[in-house]
């Protein structure tokens, strides 16, 4: 992967976090209009982001790219508080780390069964 491609793909993965911050803090009323999942919205949301989270990082990277993501799943379910029509739920919490595992495993496995060329530097 190029440089340019390393900071496209990071970039994308930032505006995604930032969207679904935006969306989960949206007043109830508003979410519910938009809203077209089900039960496993959180799950879903977290395994496209973790899958480009997973691509993008190296592996040192990885770890703190991880963390990250279930540090934004934590502060959504607590701001999620404060807004009305909105509730935090643990089992919410609970889809967000599925959704990681998930994204982040698929990336792992697919690293580890298809060989990658060296990159020329």
């Amino acid at each position: 992967m190029t440089p340019k491609q390393r900071r496209l793909l990071w970039t994308l993965w930032v505006i995604i976090g930032l969207i679904g911050i935006t969306y989960s803090l949206l007043p109830g009323d508003v979410a519910d209009r938009v809203r077209h999942g089900g039960v496993a919205d959180h799950a879903i949301a977290f395994t496209a982001w973790s899958v480009i989270g997973g691509i993008v990082a190296r592996r040192h990277q990885l770890l703190a790219t991880v963390l990250t993501m279930l540090a934004v799943g934590v502060f959504i379910e607590i701001a999620q508080r404060a807004v009305p029509g909105r509730a935090s739920e643990w089992i919410d919490l609970f889809e967000d780390c599925t959704g990681i595992l998930l994204g982040v495993g698929a990336v792992l496995l697919t690293r580890r069964l298809l060989p990658t060329k060296p990159t020329a530097q």
